[in-house]
């Protein structure tokens, strides 16, 4: 059985086929494994150890889909709403935790462990989505995103 992207081409949103390795492929590839591993933890960090991921992390992975989107154009509003959003819900994260004072190790238990692996992933769309010519407003979602994950990681290990 032959696939349709066997031959190392595929679809984008909107339309055309490009080399699997087209930038916006490969962005779209790490969102991804972003939304996965925001799932796995997720699974992992929901009650008992960290309340607000089980509402955090099922909305910012609906947001993901919007980075996605063939018509950024058109998702820039609901982009900016979710980013404020985003923006608050950090301030009141950052409020509940005590002043950092060193780098944190990741790891202190399974959902710290999953919610940095998640942040890391993040970085990582961050970054590529800086590559992509419609890229900055996406760019900044996903750093705003990855310090909301990285309150969410100090949370749920009380760090």
């Amino acid at each position: 059985m032959h696939g349709s992207g066997d031959a190392g081409r595929t679809d984008l949103p909107g339309g055309g086929r490009v080399p699997k390795t087209h930038p916006r492929i490969r962005f779209f590839a790490a969102l991804d494994e972003l939304s996965c591993r925001m799932g796995a933890a997720r699974a992992i960090a929901c009650p008992p150890l960290c309340r607000e991921a089980e509402t955090l992390l099922p909305r910012f992975q609906q947001a993901l889909f919007l980075l996605a989107a063939p018509c950024m154009g058109e998702c820039a509003k609901r982009l900016k709403a979710e980013q404020r959003f985003l923006d608050a819900k950090t301030a009141e994260l950052e409020k509940k935790l005590p002043p950092l004072r060193k780098f944190v190790l990741p790891g202190n238990n399974q959902a710290d462990a999953a919610l940095h692996c998640a942040r890391a992933a993040c970085r990582t769309c961050e970054l590529l989505a800086w590559a992509l010519p419609d890229g900055a407003a996406p760019a900044v979602y996903l750093n705003r995103l990855s310090s909301c994950l990285f309150a969410l990681a100090r949370l749920s290990s009380n760090k």
